[in-house]
């Protein structure tokens, strides 16, 4: 019984860290998200494994590390799609993908709606253009 007010203690003690350790790793996404699109890397920025990472983001979130990367790229897609006049392609370079074509496949699968749609989508729903 000892055994387990000690370890319920200590996931208690830890819970702070954790959370500092996700506030990092999302700050970090915002800021690495163009050249860094790999869990490990993230990990090895925050000095811990992936698999720990991924415990954090599950534990705290209920998410994997890389939904939460693919959540920021496509979060990030958007704002471009919307702030700026850029091409997919343009789009697609600005967030270092080489093949314009992967990244329209990745944003297509992860919103499930074809791109052209989607800006006119954005732009009859906030009166752009």
């Amino acid at each position: 019984m000892r055994e387990v007010w000690a370890s319920n203690t200590s996931n208690k003690q830890n819970a702070p860290k954790k959370q500092e350790l996700l506030e990092k790793f999302t700050q970090l996404l915002e800021s690495e998200i163009c050249t860094n699109k790999q869990v490990n890397k993230y990990a090895e920025m925050l000095c811990i494994t992936p698999y720990k990472l991924n415990t954090i983001t599950k534990n705290l979130l209920d998410k994997t590390s890389s939904q939460l990367i693919n959540e920021q790229i496509i979060l990030e897609a958007k704002r471009l799609l919307l702030a700026t006049s850029n091409q997919v392609n343009e789009i697609a370079f600005q967030l270092c993908y080489e093949d314009p074509a992967y990244f329209i496949l990745f944003f297509l699968r992860n919103i499930q709606v074809i791109l052209p749609k989607y800006s006119f989508k954005i732009s009859d729903k906030y009166n752009y253009f």
